[in-house]
């Protein structure tokens, strides 16, 4: 029952997010301007990446991804992970077919998986660092998010030998995230 509801949670947050997407008609170029949109494929979180220009130093970045697995006929065996995230970004540098934007945000990774163990897991990373856009063409660019995320690690699984649910949370790390790649809207 849960996992339907979340399914069906993550399924009109993805249809809300690409009817975000969705170019708008304007009137005037500076309105047009103020609200382009581009998506495109966030390679650190295999997520789906949504961004929404506000103006010309100004832009919210959404991540989503979803990976559900069915289980094998006869078991509960199922696997269900999702990452939703949301990046603040603000111009830094400008010029030509680059852009330096410095970046702040919030991802939540959860995993539930029954494959081996019982096991849920749910992490929270703040991100901060900066992020080089090098435009090929126009409406194509292509970014490398670098920085740093305090990542706040929950995990509790079952079948621990004892049949009692352990909680760990640790740590914070540093990461070098991979390549994303965006398609702008109305340019």
């Amino acid at each position: 029952m849960f996992k339907k509801i979340v399914l069906q949670a993550a399924a009109l947050l993805f249809v809300v997010s690409i009817a975000g997407a969705a170019p708008k008609a304007r009137n005037d170029e500076s309105s047009k301007e103020s609200s382009m949109k581009a998506t495109g494929y966030d390679v650190t979180y295999n997520a789906l990446s949504f961004k929404s220009i506000k103006n010309d130093t100004k832009a919210i970045q959404y991540l989503f991804c979803l990976n559900y697995e069915t289980a094998p006929k006869g078991t509960d065996k199922a696997l269900m992970s999702y990452v939703l995230g949301i990046r603040s970004r603000t111009k830094v540098f400008s010029k030509n077919s680059f852009r330096l934007e410095k970046m702040m945000g919030l991802v939540i990774v959860k995993n539930d998986t029954h494959f081996n163990i019982n096991a849920n897991s749910m992490d929270i990373k703040l991100e901060f660092g900066a992020i080089p856009e090098l435009f090929i063409t126009d409406s194509l660019s292509v970014e490398v998010p670098l920085g740093a995320s305090l990542t706040m690690y929950g995990e509790s699984f079952s079948n621990a030998g004892d049949s009692r649910t352990q909680i760990r949370t640790f740590g914070s790390g540093a990461t070098l995230a991979g390549v994303t790649f965006h398609y702008y809207f109305g340019k």
